[in-house]
């Protein structure tokens, strides 16, 4: 299994840095994935984005993706304002597409083999997405269309079905979050069958099945059991297995706990 990472997402209102990294580093994990989202992690800034790779090498940690961007700085997405790839603005697909250009390219410098999209089919943006998968294409990056909890145009089946369209040549797979299936699909375990062969990553976290609430596992609703062991049938054990989690205490007592849970998770199964 490749190392357990733990997404930056965590500290979404901090700016990241090594005391960020640092305690990810202490509570055991050896990988993250950055949260490619201002004022967090300006991936535009060439000294921020030296610098974290500098710190994740000193630290041990390796940079296993990287979650493209959906909207310009933090105070947008609390007031609504998205930036995506399929949005009914053709200006705003055009922004979009230009900043993931970017994200794309620092991925590949600092070795992440992933890139997460967020996608919904409204039968507008593909002419982006094509121009998202040339680039990725070009510099040795896959994309991960992350599914939803909330909308049915992303929901797993629906994603399946964009990537089935595109293609298996196509740079371009499926990151399962298993949160957001709990709440939008009908059995968890059943989603992540029928979605296996286009499967390249995985977000990692728990709710009640009714709220994205991005909880530590174990602390939820999930049948993480269950999931372990769908997960080595499949083989999709080499896939990134990334930790998102959202704050709800001390920072360390959450990581500690979530990589405890992800020991607790696969004991006897891998």
């Amino acid at each position: 299994m490749r190392p357990i990472a733990c997404s930056t997402h965590l500290f979404v209102y901090e700016v990241l840095g090594r005391e960020q990294l640092a305690m990810i580093r202490q509570a055991g994990f050896e990988a993250v994935e950055l949260w490619a989202m201002r004022p967090h992690w300006d991936y535009g800034d060439e000294d921020h984005v030296a610098a974290i790779a500098k710190t994740c090498d000193r630290l041990g940690l390796t940079i296993t993706s990287v979650h493209g961007p959906f909207y310009r700085h933090v105070d947008d997405a609390k007031a609504g304002r998205w930036l995506t790839l399929y949005h009914e603005e053709p200006a705003v697909r055009a922004e979009a597409l230009s900043e993931f250009r970017r994200v794309v390219g620092v991925a590949s410098t600092l070795g992440a083999s992933i890139v997460v999209v967020h996608w919904e089919e409204w039968g507008r943006g593909e002419e982006e997405l094509d121009a998202l998968l040339e680039a990725a294409g070009e510099a040795g990056v896959r994309l991960a269309l992350e599914n939803s909890h909330n909308r049915p145009e992303a929901s797993v089946g629906t994603l399946v079905a964009v990537l089935e369209r595109l293609g298996p040549e196509a740079p371009v797979g499926l990151c399962f979050d298993t949160g957001h299936a709990h709440v939008a699909e009908a059995d968890l375990v059943e989603a992540l069958r029928a979605a296996a062969p286009h499967i390249v990553a995985f977000h990692v976290h728990d709710n009640d099945g009714t709220d994205d609430a991005h909880r530590v596992p174990y602390r939820g609703t999930v049948e993480w059991t269950a999931f372990a062991r769908a997960v080595e049938a499949l083989d999709l054990t080499a896939c990134p297995f990334t930790l998102e989690l959202r704050r709800r205490g001390p920072y360390m007592d959450d990581l500690r706990a979530s990589v405890n849970a992800v020991e607790r998770m696969f004991w006897g199964v891998l």
